[in-house]
């Protein structure tokens, strides 16, 4: 009888555990970023398109994919710190924060020094992450990165404008090390902080357009219909434009070419992957 009992609970504890590790064990990782170089006849690079940037779901605009990498590659060559973005659809009952920890190893976000940080989103779960490697856990501790989240990620997101969370975290992020590295990020702010600007815009563009209007109901002249309607066209047109802005989805450019050389033309890993000493530090949140 004690046999019996005893091979039915080696069987239940051999049950779960089997049932746990297949719970939590992830969907393959998805393989760094691949950017894109073109050569001139003299083997020299004539033109780089720089991928930091995995996007399954598309949530960045090709413009938002390109200025992240621009920032993220010009960091890297002037500090040796690298900021990366893994965005995931759906990975399961796997915590975000091993996930994470498990994708920046493999990627080997940073360089020697071991100061990459990688921003993972787990577009199903709405959970994200910010791994910092071992060497940037000094000057980007814990707190100052939950801080950062919370107020850069979490109402973009809400907003479902996730590539603008992105940059602006992506931006306080680089100030952070180029002062601790003292460096100069030559980048201009609002390029990565547009969303702060977006309000103030719409509010002088608001006052003055009631302004005319009142202008025009004060003078009442026939040049009221004129001016009127141009300031309708006006509006419409501004309207549209950035209804066109709006829905410029793209995925993660230059990730297409599978490693190979042709014609001038090849695919490779930007230089902010040569790392992935990570143990662990960073901040993890939800929207």
């Amino acid at each position: 009888m004690r046999i019996n009992s005893f091979v039915g609970i080696a069987f239940l504890l051999l049950f779960l555990f089997v049932t746990f590790a297949v719970a939590v064990e992830p969907e393959k990782l998805p393989d760094k970023p691949v950017s894109t170089f073109i050569y001139n006849a003299e083997g020299q690079i004539v033109e780089e398109h720089l991928n930091y940037v995995h996007d399954e779901n598309k949530l960045m605009t090709t413009d938002e994919i390109q200025k992240f990498s621009e920032l993220s590659d010009s960091l890297f060559r002037k500090t040796n710190v690298a900021i990366a973005v893994a965005i995931v659809n759906d990975i399961g009952n796997y915590p975000i924060e091993e996930y994470s920890l498990d994708l920046a190893r493999k990627w080997g976000v940073g360089g020697p020094t071991n100061e990459g940080v990688l921003i993972t989103v787990a577009f199903k779960q709405h959970r994200f992450r910010i791994e910092v490697g071992l060497g940037a856990e000094g000057y980007l501790p814990d707190l100052q990165v939950h801080k950062l989240q919370e107020k850069d990620l979490v109402p973009a997101f809400k907003m479902e404008k996730y590539g603008e969370g992105i940059l602006a975290l992506s931006y306080d992020i680089a100030e952070i090390v180029a002062k601790e590295k003292k460096v100069n990020l030559g980048v201009d702010a609002i390029n990565y902080k547009k969303q702060n600007n977006a309000g103030y815009s719409m509010i002088l563009f608001g006052l003055f357009v009631l302004f005319v209007v009142i202008i025009l109901k004060s003078r009442g002249t026939k040049s009221r219909g004129c001016l009127g309607s141009a300031v309708t066209g006006g509006l419409a047109g501004s309207a549209g434009s950035s209804l066109g802005r709006s829905i410029n989805r793209g995925g993660s450019f230059g990730g297409g070419f599978g490693g190979s050389s042709r014609g001038g033309r090849s695919s490779g890993f930007g230089g902010g992957f040569g790392g992935g000493g990570f143990g662990g530090g960073g901040s993890s949140g939800s929207w």
